[in-house]
Order: structure tokens, then sequence, then C-alpha cells
């Protein structure tokens, strides 16, 4: 087992587990019937994005000098893909709080933004985009 697949692994982990509790909360408020369409644009939103995070993790397969920085790096920005769920669905959730998690959604967002920046740039493609 090469370390991107041994990486990987618990990174897929960590996306799983975000991607099960977004669908799991998502498909509750459409049984109860109180999905909104506001939250179901940011449910459409964050599979998306989670998905593409997930997809984004394969260009670290050809990575050869794996350092914990590295390491640190992919993990949170793994854990801010997977808080951003757990952010739109808390749990014990408030209605007058809505807000709150709105903007701790906004939030996590944004770190995952930079964390992404990060990641992209200890690959050394930052600024050489694919196309």
């Amino acid at each position: 087992m090469s370390t991107f697949e041994f990486i990987s692994v618990f990174i897929s982990i960590i996306f799983g587990l975000g991607l099960a509790h977004l669908l799991t909360n998502a498909m509750a408020h459409v049984f109860q019937r109180k999905l909104s369409y506001e939250r179901g644009a940011y449910l459409s939103f964050t599979t998306m994005l989670v998905l593409g995070q997930w997809w984004t993790l394969f260009r670290w397969r050809d990575f050869e000098t794996w350092t914990f920085d590295a390491f640190a790096i992919l993990v949170l920005w793994a854990l801010t893909v997977f808080a951003m769920p757990v952010a739109l669905y808390p749990p014990n959730e408030d209605v007058r709080a809505e807000i709150k998690h709105r903007r701790t959604f906004l939030s996590l967002f944004f770190a995952m933004g930079v964390l992404d920046l990060a990641q992209t740039a200890m690959l050394g493609d930052l600024f050489q985009p694919w196309y």
C-alpha cells in the first residue's frame, strides 16, 4: 500500500461521513416536510462541494515527498469539508439559531477555501491552472 492510498482511505472516510450526515438529515427533513428552498439550495451546493473535494483528492496520487505538513493540511481540509454538513444540519437543531448556523457554514466554507488554496500550493499547481 502506497502512502497516498493509506492517506486517501482516511480522508475518504471523513468525506464519506460528511456525505452520510448530509444525506441522512436531508432525507429526515424531506420526510418531515421541513425542507425549504433555501435549505435545498444549500443541500445541493454542499453535496456537490463534498463530491468535488473528494474528487480533488485524487490529484495527490503522484505526490512523492509526504511530510507531516502535507498530511496535516489535507486532514484539516477534509475536516472543514466534513464540518460543513454538520453546520448545515446541526444536532439538536433550533429554528431560531438557523442564522447562527448559516454564519458557521459560511465561515467553514471560507476556511475550506483557504485550506484548498494551501493544498493546491503544496502540489505546486496554484498558478498553473489545468487549462
